[in-house]
């Protein structure tokens, strides 16, 4: 059985493995090992795009609905461009990534 990765295991890694790091991680140039260990390459930190596509996967049809009627009410006029054009489609409202009728664009049928 692997031991558990933690602090203490990307502590050892960085010592071993990326000695510079290790030496900025001592000398407080890094918050965190965590933060040590992702300029090392050696974990992968989300972004803030991956914690989006997490959200959206885990909301609820009627929560689609919501956030998608909060894009076309303005949130993405202060990007400085069309939505069709950001969407890399034609329909204004949803681009190629939601049909009108879907069950995420159409209230009657959230939560199906």
């Amino acid at each position: 059985m692997t031991g558990k990765r933690g602090a203490a295991y990307y502590r050892a890694r960085l010592r071993r493995d990326h000695p510079t790091i290790f030496a900025d991680l001592s000398s407080g140039k890094f918050v965190s090992v965590r933060e040590a260990a992702a300029a090392a390459g050696l974990i992968h930190l989300p972004s803030r795009l991956d914690a989006l596509k997490r959200e959206w996967r885990g909301a609820s049809g009627a929560q689609h609905v919501e956030f998608l009627k909060w894009l076309k009410a303005g949130a993405l006029k202060r990007v400085g461009r069309p939505i069709a054009e950001l969407m890399g489609g034609s329909d204004p409202m949803y681009g190629p990534f939601c049909r009108t009728g879907s069950k995420a664009t159409d209230p009657s049928r959230a939560g199906l």
